[in-house]
C-alpha cells in the first residue's frame, strides 16, 4: 500500500514537469479558449479569426447564450474533428483530409464552421442544463433469483437524429461560404436515386451499418435540410429544435409534426420525390453515355486501378468483405472473362495485406506506399503523440508460391519522422516521389530508395498561398516530368512539375474540382478526373497540342484513371448505389485523341491567388499562455439505482433490495476528450439523502451511527492521459446495511435476539497501462482490498455502539497482458467477431480474521485478530467470435477462462499451525479462506447455496428448552482455489434480410438474433485434486437467447437479451430453469478485457457508467 501511494505521490511530481505539458499553449480570446500544439500556433490564430467571425452569426441565428467560452483543440489528426455540446468543446483536425466521399473544399473554414454549428444548433436542442448530459437509472437482481432483470440505461438530453444535426452543420457552412453541394456529394444522391436505393427514413435516424453508411447520413442530411429550408422557409430548423427541448418528449417526429403541419414520413416523401423530378432531367441532358464493365464485385471501396506490365493483371485497391474503408492490394486476372468468388486465385488474389493506402508498382516486382504502423512512425510523447505516414518499399509476384509469399511479406522502411503519402517510382526505381507534409504545408519530396530525402519541389510555393495538401502523384515514363493533384484551398487542380525547367504548369479550370492524374506509357498524355460537366469523368490532356478531351460520359461518376501500354485500354474506379468499383473501358476510340477542347493551360509562378471569406485583417484579442491541464467542466448525472447486494435471510433464492439514488460527476479538462489529459469521476448513491445530511448536521452519536442503517456507495476516480503511459486511481466504498439474529444470556436465560450489522467492501487501485502495439496493451496495478463489519453492540439501548470487526483485506500488485482485435462489422454490437485475450499475474498479502480467536486487545483496543496468507493468482481469459465453418448464416462466439491460486510453502505451513494450535480440531474448518478464492456465476445456477445448518437450543434459567434457531453457513457454488469455465454460443439473424429497420416511438429496431449457449464449470482445490475430477464433477448448463439490437432516442445503443438459462447437475433452486431480461448499452462487454481481474465483492464497480469522457 506504501508503494501505490508513493508511487502516485511521485506521479503527481512528475505531472508538474511533464514536457507534454509544455508542448501545448492556450490562446485565449473573447469567446474561445485555442488549446494548441506549440507548432500549430499560426493554426490557432487562424482558427481563432473564423471562430470570432462566425460566433456572433451563429448566436443570433439560433437565439443562443452559451454557459462560457468555448474550448477548442487543435489536433493534427485530420479525423479527429468533433464537437461535444455538453461540454461546449470542439476539436479541429487541421490537416486535410482526403475522403472519395466528399469533394474537397477550405478545408479548415469548412471543419471550424461545421463543428461550431453543432455547439450552436444541438446546444438549442438540449432538454436539460448543459451541464447534464442525461439522467439514468438501472436495475440489478440478486444473482441467486430464478428470474432476473438486470441493467441501465439513461435519458439524454438531445434527441436529435443524425440525418438533422449533421444536415445543419453542413447547410450552416454552405450558408457561410465554407461547404457546398459538391459533385461527389450530387453523385451518390444521383445513384441512389436511380438505382432505388435511398436510405429509408427510420434508417436516417440513426447511425449503423457498414462504413459508408454514416456517410450516407451525412449525404441524406444535407440534402433534406436543405429541402426543409427552401421549400418551408427560414426558421423552422430552429423551431424544430427548440420544439425538440421539451423535457418529456423522446420522439423527434413529433417535433417535425408540430412544426411543419406534417409527419417526418410525409416530408421524406415529399423530399424524396423532388429528387426523383431533378434527376430525371440531369441524366436526360447527359445524352449519349459511355459503357463499361464493372471487374470488382466485392467491396464498396475499390480504388486506384493499375495494369500490369503485360496488360494480363490489374492491380487495385480494395476493402474486400470488410465493413471499412480499410483496402489492401489486389490483382485481377483479366486474361480470363468468366466469373468466379473474389478470392479465388485465378481471378482475383490479395497481393499484399501490408499496402493499405496510395501506392505505387515498379516492373511488377517491387511495390511502394505509406503506412503508420512502424514503431518509427509513433511521435514522441512530448510532441502530443500520434503516427506519422511512413514510405516502405516491398515485394509483388505474378505468381502465388511459397516463395512469392515470403517475397510479398519482406518490407523496407523509406523514411522516419515525418508525414509522407501519394508516393511514386522513377522509371529507372532509384528514385521515389512522394507528398511530404509538415505544419500544414505539402511538398513535393524526392527520395532515394534509402528514404533519404534529395530535393523538396517546388520550394517556392511555401511562401504566399502554399499548397495546403497534396494527393497523389505519377512519374512521366521519361523522368522528366512528375504529375500530381494538389489544393491551394482555393480549389483542387491537376498539375506537373518540369524537372528540366524548374517549373510548375498548372492545368487551370476555375471552379472545377481536378485530380487523380495519370501518364501515358508514351508521356505525351495526362489522364484525370474531372467534375467540369458537373459529373466526374475521365479527361484525356495532349500535351503536345494542347488540348483536353472528354473520354467518359458516365452518369454517376468516374475517377482514378490508368491506361495499359498500348493506350487501347482504359480502367477506372466508378461510383455506384452499392460504392466504388472498378470499372474497365475495353477499347478507347482513335477520334478520341483528336477532339478539340476549351481547357486552358497557365504557367504558374510562386504565388496562389486567395479570396478569403473571413476577415483576415481581424486582429485578435487575447493572450497566449502554457496550457493547464486542470479539470474544470463538470457534468452532473442524476442516478436512480435499484439492486440486491444481500441474500434474504429466510431465502435464499431472493435478495434484499435497496433503492439509491445520488449523482455520478465528472470533472474534466478539454484535452481529456482526446486522452491526452485529465479526469476526474465522483459518485455518491444512497438510501436517504435526508438521513445522512440530517445525521451530518446533528452530529451526536446515535445520529452517526445510524448512517450505518443506510445503504450507500462512494467512489472516487481519477485518470490521465498526459504520460507515457495512462495511469488511473479508482477508490470505491460501500455500506450494506444487514441483521444478524444471536442469542444473549438474560440473567440466565437465552434470549433470541437481533442486531444491525453494517458489510463495507472498500477498494484503493492504482493502474499504469500502455499500448503495445495496435492491439496489445500491458498494464501494472496496485490495489488494496479490505472488508469491515462493524456491528452494533447494544442492540437493546436507546443509541447504538459499533464493533468494527476487520474481517480481511488483500493487498496486492500485478501486471497484465491483453489483446482485442475485434474487426468492425455490421453485427458487431449483437454478434461480434474477433479475439480477446487477457493473462493476468498477481502477488497478494492477504489477512482474514482467525476462526477461533476473533478478537483481540493490544494497547487497551479490541481489534481483529488477523492471520497472514500470501499467495498467488494466474487468470487469464479468452473470448472468440467468427461466421460459423460449418452453417455459413450462424456466428460462433467460444469463451474460455481459467483461475489458478498457487499457495506458497510458507503459508501453508501456517494453516497447518494454525489447525493444529486449534483448540476444538472436530469443529475446526481451517484451510485457506475463501475470502480468498475466486468465484463464478455459472448461467442456470445460483451465485449461493445452503451448504449447512446448525440447531441452537435455548433455555431458561432452569435448564428448560423454550425455543430453538437454525444457523445457517451459505457457499459460494463456483469457488475455489482453480476455476476452469468454457461457454459455446450459436447465433443466427431471426429477421429476413437481417436488418430489421423499423421505428416505434423513440426506438430504432435494428436486429433480431436468436442463439444456443452451452456451457460448464469445474472447480478444484489444487492440481491433485484437479487430476481426480471427472466429468461428473463438472457443473453443465445449455439455454437459449433471443437478443434484440436497437438503437434509443436516435443515437444511444440499447441490447436487449432475453435469455433462459437450464443448470443440468442441481435441482432447483440452486440449478434448474432460470430466465433473465438483460439491457444495457452492450451484449459483450469485450474492451473490458483490458481490466484487471479483481476480488469477487469488487467486479463490475469499476464499470459503473460515468457521464461522459474518456
Amino acid at each position: 500500500m506504501k508503494f501505490a501511494i508513493l508511487l502516485f505521490l511521485f506521479t503527481i511530481i512528475v505531472y508538474g514537469e511533464s514536457p507534454w505539458v509544455y508542448a501545448h499553449k492556450t490562446l485565449s480570446l473573447e469567446n474561445f479558449s485555442i488549446h494548441y500544439p506549440k507548432e500549430y500556433e499560426r493554426y490557432a490564430h487562424e482558427v481563432g479569426k473564423i471562430l470570432e467571425d462566425i460566433y456572433p452569426i451563429f448566436t443570433e441565428k439560433y437565439g443562443l447564450v452559451l454557459p462560457n467560452k468555448t474550448d477548442v483543440i487543435i489536433s493534427r489528426d485530420n479525423h479527429n474533428s468533433w464537437a461535444a455540446a455538453v461540454q461546449n468543446t470542439i476539436s479541429i483536425g487541421v490537416e486535410p483530409m482526403d475522403f472519395n466521399l466528399r469533394g474537397t473544399s477550405q478545408w479548415l473554414e469548412n471543419v471550424v464552421t461545421h463543428e461550431f454549428s453543432h455547439i450552436a444548433s444541438i446546444s438549442t436542442g438540449f432538454k436539460f442544463p448543459a451541464w447534464m448530459p442525461y439522467i439514468q437509472a438501472g436495475t440489478f437482481s440478486h444473482p441467486n433469483e430464478q428470474n432476473q432483470v438486470n441493467g441501465l440505461y439513461i435519458y439524454p438530453s438531445d434527441i436529435l437524429p443524425p440525418w438533422f444535426f449533421e444536415g445543419i452543420a453542413q447547410y450552416d457552412s454552405k450558408l457561410y461560404g465554407t461547404e457546398s453541394w459538391d459533385s461527389h456529394r450530387d453523385m451518390i444522391l444521383r445513384a441512389k436515386i436511380r438505382e432505388d436505393s435511398l436510405m429509408s427514413w427510420d434508417d436516417l435516424s440513426v447511425f449503423r451499418g457498414r462504413a459508408d453508411a454514416y456517410e450516407m447520413v451525412y449525404n441524406h442530411g444535407f440534402s433534406l435540410v436543405s429541402y426543409i429550408n427552401e421549400m418551408y422557409g427560414d426558421g423552422k430548423v430552429q423551431a424544430i429544435l427548440r420544439a425538440s427541448s421539451r423535457v418529456g418528449r423522446g420522439n423527434f417526429d413529433r417535433s417535425i409534426e408540430e412544426v411543419l403541419g406534417i409527419s417526418g414520413r410525409e416530408l421524406y416523401d415529399e423530399w424524396k420525390s423532388s429528387l426523383q423530378k431533378r434527376y430525371e432531367q440531369q441524366v436526360a441532358q447527359l445524352g449519349d453515355t459511355t459503357e463499361a464493365r464493372a471487374i470488382s464485385n466485392h467491396g464498396f471501396n475499390n480504388f486506384s486501378p493499375r495494369f500490369s506490365e503485360d496488360g494480363s493483371r490489374l492491380f487495385y485497391l480494395s476493402n474486400a468483405e470488410s465493413a471499412t474503408f480499410g483496402q489492401q492490394l489486389y490483382s485481377y486476372n483479366l486474361d480470363s472473362f468468366y466469373e468466379i468468388s473474389y478470392d479465388d486465385t485465378v481471378r482475383s488474389r490479395l497481393e499484399n495485406h501490408f499496402v493499405t493506402g496510395s501506392y505505387d508498382i515498379l516492373n511488377d516486382t517491387l511495390v511502394t506506399f505509406s503506412s503508420t504502423h512502424s514503431p518509427q512512425s509513433r511521435i514522441p510523447h512530448s510532441e502530443g503523440g500520434g503516427r506519422y505516414r511512413t514510405l516502405y518499399r516491398g515485394g509483388i509476384s505474378p505468381t502465388d508460391s511459397a516463395v512469392s509469399r515470403q517475397r510479398r511479406r519482406s518490407l523496407v522502411q523509406m523514411s522516419e519522422n515525418g508525414n509522407f503519402t501519394a508516393p511514386s517510382f522513377s522509371p529507372t526505381g532509384d528514385t521515389v516521389a512522394a507528398a511530404f507534409s509538415r505544419r500544414g504545408v505539402a511538398t513535393l519530396a524526392l527520395l532515394d530508395t534509402t528514404g533519404s530525402i534529395l530535393r523538396e519541389i517546388p520550394d517556392f510555393l511555401e511562401d504566399n498561398n502554399p499548397i495546403t495538401a497534396l494527393f497523389s502523384t505519377h512519374w512521366a515514363p521519361q523522368k522528366d516530368r512528375i504529375a500530381f493533384d494538389f489544393l491551394d484551398r482555393e480549389s483542387r487542380s491537376v498539375a506537373w512539375y518540369d524537372l528540366r525547367k524548374d517549373s510548375l504548369v498548372v492545368l487551370e479550370s476555375p471552379g472545377v474540382d481536378a485530380r487523380d492524374p495519370f501518364f501515358s506509357h508514351t508521356g505525351d498524355a495526362l489522364y484525370f478526373a474531372s467534375d467540369q460537366s458537373g459529373i466526374f469523368n475521365i479527361y484525356r490532356h495532349c500535351l503536345e497540342t494542347n488540348r483536353t478531351v472528354q473520354v467518359t460520359n458516365v452518369t454517376t461518376g468516374a475517377f482514378s484513371p490508368a491506361v495499359d501500354s498500348a493506350e487501347n485500354r482504359l480502367a477506372y474506379t466508378g461510383y455506384t448505389a452499392g460504392g466504388y468499383h472498378i470499372f474497365l473501358k475495353e477499347s478507347l476510340p482513335d477520334s478520341l485523341f483528336t477532339t478539340p477542347s476549351s481547357a486552358q493551360l497557365e504557367d504558374r509562378s510562386p504565388a496562389f491567388s486567395q479570396d478569403d471569406l473571413f476577415d483576415a485583417q481581424r486582429t485578435l484579442s487575447g493572450s497566449v499562455e502554457p496550457y493547464r491541464a486542470l479539470p474544470r467542466r463538470p457534468l452532473i448525472v442524476p442516478t436512480l439505482m435499484h439492486e440486491s447486494i444481500l441474500s434474504r435471510e429466510d431465502d435464499l433464492s431472493r435478495g434484499i433490495s435497496h433503492l439509491k439514488y445520488g449523482v455520478v460527476a465528472n470533472i474534466l479538462d478539454p484535452l481529456s476528450w482526446n486522452d491526452q489529459g485529465n479526469a476526474f469521476t465522483a459518485f455518491y448513491l444512497t438510501e436517504s439523502l435526508w438521513q445522512q445530511f440530517r445525521n451530518a448536521v446533528f452530529f451526536d452519536s446515535y445520529n452517526r451511527s445510524d448512517n450505518k442503517k443506510i445503504a450507500y456507495d462512494l467512489g472516487l476516480a481519477f485518470h490521465t492521459g498526459m504520460f507515457p503511459v495512462d495511469m488511473d486511481l479508482f477508490f470505491f466504498f460501500r455500506n450494506v446495511p444487514a441483521t444478524n439474529e444471536f442469542v444473549h444470556d438474560y440473567s440466565g436465560e437465552d434470549v433470541l435476539e437481533e442486531s444491525d450489522v453494517s458489510i463495507q467492501p472498500s477498494m484503493l487501485e492504482l493502474k499504469l497501462s500502455h499500448a503495445l502495439g495496435n492491439s496489445f496493451r500491458g498494464t501494472f496495478f496496485t490495489s488494496y482490498l479490505n472488508q469491515n463489519n462493524q456491528i452494533n453492540i447494544s442492540p437493546f439501548e436507546d443509541g447504538s455502539q459499533y464493533l468494527r470487526l476487520q474481517v480481511g483485506s488483500i493487498f496486492r500488485q500485478g501486471f497484465l497482458v491483453s489483446l482485442l482485435q475485434q474487426p468492425y462489422t455490421e453485427r458487431r454490437e449483437i454478434s461480434p467477431y474477433g479475439l480477446a485475450l487477457r493473462l493476468q499475474y498477481d502477488y497478494s498479502l492477504g489477512r482474514f480474521v482467525d476462526e477461533e480467536r476473533i478478537l483481540t486487545i493490544e494497547n487497551g483496543r479490541i481489534q481483529s485478530n488477523l492471520n497472514r496468507y500470501n499467495f498467488h493468482t494466474f487468470s487469464g481469459e479468452m473470448k472468440y467470435g467468427s461466421p460459423s465453418f460449418l452453417l455459413p448464416d450462424f456466428d460462433t462466439e467460444i469463451n474460455v477462462g481459467a483461475t489458478y491460486i498457487r499457495i506458497p510453502q510458507g503459508t501453508r505451513d501456517r494453516i497447518d499451525s494454525l489447525r493444529e494450535g486449534a483448540t476444538s480440531k472436530d469443529n475446526y474448518i481451517g484451510g485457506f479462506p475463501s475470502f480468498f478464492q475466486p468465484s463464478l456465476i455459472l448461467p442456470g445456477y445460483s451465485l449461493s447455496y445452503r451448504a449447512d445448518s446448525t440447531l441452537y437450543e435455548l433455555r431458561d434459567e432452569y435448564g428448560n428448552v423454550t425455543d430453538t434457531m437454525v444457523y445457517y453457513e451459505d457457499s459460494l457454488l463456483v469457488s475455489d482455489n482453480i476455476i476452469l469455465d468454457a461457454s459455446l454460443s450459436y447465433r443466427v439473424p431471426l429477421w429476413p434480410g437481417e436488418t430489421i429497420d423499423r421505428t416505434l416511438g423513440f426506438l430504432y429496431f435494428d436486429r433480431l438474433f436468436g442463439g444456443v449457449n452451452f456451457g460448464g464449470a469445474l472447480t478444484a482445490e489444487n492440481v491433485e485434486d484437479l487430476t481426480n475430477k471427472s466429468h461428473k464433477d463438472i457443473l453443465l448448463y445449455f439455454g437459449t437467447e433471443l437478443r434484440l439490437q436497437t438503437i434509443a432516442f436516435n443515437g444511444f445503443p440499447l441490447s436487449m437479451s432475453f435469455r433462459w438459462d437450464r443448470g443440468l447437475d442441481k435441482p432447483a433452486p440452486v440449478g434448474g430453469d432460470r430466465f433473465t431480461f438483460m439491457f444495457g448499452f452492450a451484449f459483450d462487454n469485450w474492451n473490458i478485457i483490458a481490466e484487471p481481474a479483481g476480488h469477487r465483492h469488487f467486479d463490475g464497480v469499476r464499470h459503473i457508467p460515468t457521464a461522459m469522457g474518456p
